[in-house]
Protein backbone atom coordinates (compact mmCIF):
# COMPACT_ATOMS: atom_id res chain seq x y z
CA UNK A 1 0.00 0.00 0.00
CA UNK A 2 2.60 2.58 -0.43
CA UNK A 3 1.28 3.99 -3.38
CA UNK A 4 -1.79 5.08 -1.84
CA UNK A 5 0.67 7.54 0.26
CA UNK A 6 1.99 8.70 -2.89
CA UNK A 7 -1.67 8.89 -3.89
CA UNK A 8 -2.69 11.20 -0.62
CA UNK A 9 0.38 13.08 -0.73
CA UNK A 10 -0.81 14.36 -4.48
CA UNK A 11 -4.33 14.88 -3.55
CA UNK A 12 -3.75 16.50 -1.05
CA UNK A 13 -0.99 19.06 -2.41
CA UNK A 14 -3.28 19.55 -5.33
CA UNK A 15 -6.03 20.61 -2.86
CA UNK A 16 -3.79 22.88 -0.51
CA UNK A 17 -2.28 24.58 -3.41
CA UNK A 18 -5.32 25.77 -4.93
CA UNK A 19 -6.52 26.69 -1.67
CA UNK A 20 -3.77 28.47 -0.35
CA UNK A 21 -2.58 30.34 -3.84
CA UNK A 22 -6.35 30.86 -5.40
CA UNK A 23 -4.59 30.58 -9.02
CA UNK A 24 -6.18 32.91 -11.72
CA UNK A 25 -5.65 33.40 -15.46
CA UNK A 26 -3.85 36.59 -15.37
CA UNK A 27 0.20 37.02 -14.33
CA UNK A 28 -0.09 37.91 -10.78
CA UNK A 29 2.72 39.47 -8.11
CA UNK A 30 2.14 36.38 -6.38
CA UNK A 31 3.51 34.34 -8.84
CA UNK A 32 6.73 35.48 -8.95
CA UNK A 33 6.91 35.06 -5.10
CA UNK A 34 9.13 32.82 -3.39
CA UNK A 35 6.96 30.62 -1.10
CA UNK A 36 4.12 30.22 -4.04
CA UNK A 37 7.01 29.75 -6.52
CA UNK A 38 8.13 27.14 -4.46
CA UNK A 39 4.54 25.30 -3.85
CA UNK A 40 3.71 25.25 -7.52
CA UNK A 41 6.60 23.57 -8.20
CA UNK A 42 7.06 21.18 -4.98
CA UNK A 43 3.01 20.39 -6.54
CA UNK A 44 4.52 19.37 -10.01
CA UNK A 45 6.38 17.58 -8.17
CA UNK A 46 3.86 15.64 -6.03
CA UNK A 47 1.83 15.19 -9.01
CA UNK A 48 4.81 13.69 -11.06
CA UNK A 49 5.98 11.16 -8.21
CA UNK A 50 2.05 9.85 -7.40
CA UNK A 51 1.96 9.24 -11.17
CA UNK A 52 5.43 7.36 -10.58
CA UNK A 53 3.65 5.44 -8.27
CA UNK A 54 0.59 5.23 -10.91
CA UNK A 55 2.32 4.09 -13.99
CA UNK A 56 4.92 1.19 -11.75
CA UNK A 57 1.11 -0.58 -11.36
CA UNK A 58 0.39 -0.83 -14.93
CA UNK A 59 1.24 -4.04 -16.48
CA UNK A 60 1.53 -2.97 -20.07
CA UNK A 61 4.52 -1.99 -21.10
CA UNK A 62 3.78 0.93 -23.32
CA UNK A 63 1.52 2.72 -21.23
CA UNK A 64 4.04 2.46 -18.56
CA UNK A 65 6.89 3.98 -21.19
CA UNK A 66 4.02 7.25 -21.72
CA UNK A 67 3.91 7.30 -17.96
CA UNK A 68 7.44 7.64 -17.54
CA UNK A 69 7.56 10.48 -20.09
CA UNK A 70 4.48 12.09 -18.44
CA UNK A 71 6.53 11.35 -15.23
CA UNK A 72 9.95 13.26 -16.48
CA UNK A 73 7.63 16.18 -18.32
CA UNK A 74 6.61 17.02 -14.98
CA UNK A 75 9.55 16.66 -12.81
CA UNK A 76 10.98 19.33 -15.68
CA UNK A 77 8.14 21.56 -15.36
CA UNK A 78 8.57 21.58 -11.80
CA UNK A 79 12.51 22.62 -12.24
CA UNK A 80 11.75 24.97 -14.90
CA UNK A 81 8.84 26.65 -12.99
CA UNK A 82 11.48 27.52 -10.29
CA UNK A 83 13.68 28.73 -12.97
CA UNK A 84 10.82 30.84 -15.01
CA UNK A 85 9.22 32.62 -12.46
CA UNK A 86 11.30 32.07 -9.12
CA UNK A 87 14.22 33.53 -10.97
CA UNK A 88 12.37 36.10 -13.33
CA UNK A 89 13.66 34.54 -16.39
CA UNK A 90 11.28 34.73 -18.79
CA UNK A 91 12.29 33.31 -21.71
CA UNK A 92 12.09 29.63 -19.68
CA UNK A 93 8.10 30.37 -20.06
CA UNK A 94 8.21 28.47 -23.34
CA UNK A 95 9.86 25.64 -21.55
CA UNK A 96 7.41 25.32 -19.02
CA UNK A 97 4.99 25.36 -21.87
CA UNK A 98 7.29 22.47 -23.39
CA UNK A 99 6.79 20.72 -20.50
CA UNK A 100 3.26 20.97 -19.78
CA UNK A 101 2.53 19.88 -23.53
CA UNK A 102 4.51 16.93 -23.57
CA UNK A 103 3.15 15.79 -20.10
CA UNK A 104 -0.52 16.10 -21.59
CA UNK A 105 0.28 14.04 -24.96
CA UNK A 106 2.23 11.21 -22.72
CA UNK A 107 -1.01 11.42 -20.70
CA UNK A 108 -3.30 11.31 -23.94
CA UNK A 109 -1.15 8.46 -25.12
CA UNK A 110 -1.30 6.55 -22.02
CA UNK A 111 -4.89 6.59 -21.76
CA UNK A 112 -5.75 5.61 -24.98
CA UNK A 113 -3.30 2.92 -24.50
CA UNK A 114 -5.09 1.66 -21.22
CA UNK A 115 -8.86 2.27 -22.55
CA UNK A 116 -7.77 -0.10 -26.03
CA UNK A 117 -6.97 -2.46 -23.22
CA UNK A 118 -8.47 -5.70 -23.77
CA UNK A 119 -8.92 -6.89 -20.42
CA UNK A 120 -11.98 -4.80 -19.60
CA UNK A 121 -11.43 -4.26 -16.28
CA UNK A 122 -8.03 -2.66 -16.96
CA UNK A 123 -9.85 0.00 -18.92
CA UNK A 124 -10.36 1.32 -15.55
CA UNK A 125 -7.15 2.63 -15.12
CA UNK A 126 -7.80 4.91 -17.80
CA UNK A 127 -9.31 7.09 -15.62
CA UNK A 128 -6.68 8.41 -13.83
CA UNK A 129 -4.48 9.89 -16.96
CA UNK A 130 -8.01 11.06 -18.31
CA UNK A 131 -8.57 12.60 -14.47
CA UNK A 132 -4.66 14.56 -14.43
CA UNK A 133 -5.47 15.45 -18.41
CA UNK A 134 -8.54 17.28 -17.44
CA UNK A 135 -7.08 18.39 -13.61
CA UNK A 136 -4.59 20.21 -15.83
CA UNK A 137 -6.37 21.76 -18.83
CA UNK A 138 -8.99 23.16 -16.21
CA UNK A 139 -6.92 23.46 -12.76
CA UNK A 140 -8.13 27.45 -12.30
CA UNK A 141 -11.36 26.43 -12.97
CA UNK A 142 -11.92 23.13 -10.98
CA UNK A 143 -8.30 21.59 -10.42
CA UNK A 144 -9.64 21.91 -6.47
CA UNK A 145 -12.03 19.54 -7.28
CA UNK A 146 -10.98 16.96 -9.77
CA UNK A 147 -6.90 16.51 -8.93
CA UNK A 148 -8.33 14.92 -5.85
CA UNK A 149 -10.85 13.02 -7.17
CA UNK A 150 -8.53 11.36 -9.68
CA UNK A 151 -6.34 10.28 -6.68
CA UNK A 152 -9.26 9.08 -4.66
CA UNK A 153 -9.92 7.00 -8.36
CA UNK A 154 -5.98 6.07 -7.83
CA UNK A 155 -6.41 4.79 -4.19
CA UNK A 156 -9.49 2.94 -5.00
CA UNK A 157 -8.32 1.08 -8.02
CA UNK A 158 -5.27 0.23 -5.88
CA UNK A 159 -7.23 -1.38 -2.82
CA UNK A 160 -9.41 -3.68 -5.38
CA UNK A 161 -8.76 -7.41 -4.81
CA UNK A 162 -6.98 -8.85 -7.90
CA UNK A 163 -8.84 -9.96 -10.64
CA UNK A 164 -10.27 -13.90 -10.05
CA UNK A 165 -9.78 -13.97 -6.06
CA UNK A 166 -13.09 -14.30 -4.16
CA UNK A 167 -13.18 -12.04 -1.25
CA UNK A 168 -13.01 -15.14 1.33
CA UNK A 169 -10.04 -16.12 -0.47
CA UNK A 170 -8.23 -12.88 0.14
CA UNK A 171 -9.35 -12.87 3.78
CA UNK A 172 -7.51 -16.74 4.25
CA UNK A 173 -4.63 -15.11 2.12
CA UNK A 174 -4.37 -12.23 4.10
CA UNK A 175 -4.45 -14.00 8.05
CA UNK A 176 -7.75 -12.59 8.96
CA UNK A 177 -10.32 -14.91 10.17
CA UNK A 178 -13.82 -14.94 7.85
Amino acid sequence: MPRVGVYLLAATTSFAYWFVARPTHEATDQMSQWPYVLFFSGLLAALAIGLLGFTTSISRRSARRAGYVATAALFGGSLVNIIEDGLDVEAMFFAFIATTLATLVALIVMAAILLLNPRGSSRLLALVPAGLIVGIMFFVEVGWLVMPATWGIAIVLEMRPPRGHEPEELVGRQGLEP
